[in-house]
């Protein structure tokens, strides 16, 4: 609500809405695309623990209301995170452990 009419901006002339906020909008946009598995990659960096958590929540539970998959890559999450996947692959050097 504190956001609500608040430009998205952009990092050179509109300061806008903070980082992880300007990510959840990124995560609503692909959220109205309607395809049937959606990937993110890296989205976590630069954020915080509660608000990578806080994505990757909203990004599962709009999988599952909407019966998608949902791929995604983070570096180094925090356990709580780790814990809201259904399943994780682990990569090293692009090999699956």
């Amino acid at each position: 609500k504190r956001v609500e009419d608040t430009f998205v901006g952009d990092d050179s002339t509109v300061r806008g809405v903070s980082g992880g906020e300007r990510k959840r909008v990124t995560v609503a946009e692909m959220s109205c695309i309607g395809t049937p598995i959606a990937c993110v990659d890296e989205m976590s960096t630069g954020l915080d623990a509660a608000t990578t958590f806080d994505i990757v929540e909203i990004i599962g539970k709009v999988a599952r209301l909407r019966k998608k998959i949902s791929v995604i890559s983070l570096l180094q999450p925090p356990p709580e995170t780790v814990a809201l996947f259904d399943e994780i692959i682990l990569l090293d050097k692009g090999r699956i452990i």
